[in-house]
């Protein structure tokens, strides 16, 4: 068996393979910074990606709507499935159903409450005893018990005056009376 041997000062270890050798001389070596210019060198690969992210990370934005990216494949998802009117569809997998839907989330609860009959998340509320395959959804029915109790915020809507609104139907008035073109 042919073994490679480290040469660095002190050192002397073995590996049955060039790759392996060549591995472990990064830990005497050191990882330098692939960027023309930086001096950086990382001790260990984890410093390095460190380092990395830190310092020479790309900023991808949208321009369609000037979110920011840090990966091109993230920005390409996005404009594909925000931008480009392409409306994401999720079906199930079970044979014979027809099923769609729009969020993964949705496709995900019907195939565990539909498919395998799973209801784990059981409302505790006095009488009602309502099951639900997604923890998530038994917390959205958790306003139905409380109404003082605001549902789960998605978005933030912008420029809108900063008012109070206290329940559902203030909600109503208050948005049919403000202007979205402002």
């Amino acid at each position: 068996m042919i073994s490679y041997r480290c040469h660095f000062e002190g050192c002397g270890k073995k590996y049955a393979t060039s790759q392996t050798l060549k591995r472990h001389e990064k830990v005497h070596n050191g990882y330098p910074c692939a960027e023309e210019g930086c001096p950086f060198k990382g001790r260990t690969w984890t410093e390095y990606q460190a380092h990395r992210k830190a310092e020479h990370r790309e900023i991808l934005q949208c321009d369609g709507c000037k979110k920011v990216f840090y990966e091109a494949w993230f920005l390409q998802k996005h404009k594909q499935f925000v931008h480009s009117g392409e409306r994401r569809m999720f079906k199930c997998t079970k044979e014979g159903c027809q099923k769609t839907y729009t969020k993964h989330f949705n496709l995900q609860s019907h195939i565990l409450s539909y498919h395998e009959g799973k209801r784990s998340f059981i409302c505790s509320r006095e009488g009602c005893g309502k099951a639900f395959a997604m923890e998530e959804s038994l917390k959205r029915h958790a306003v139905v018990h409380d109404p003082q109790k605001k549902k789960m915020k998605k978005t933030k809507l912008k420029n809108l005056p900063k008012t109070k609104v206290l329940d559902a139907s203030d909600l109503t008035s208050h948005l049919q009376n403000v202007s979205l073109n402002k």
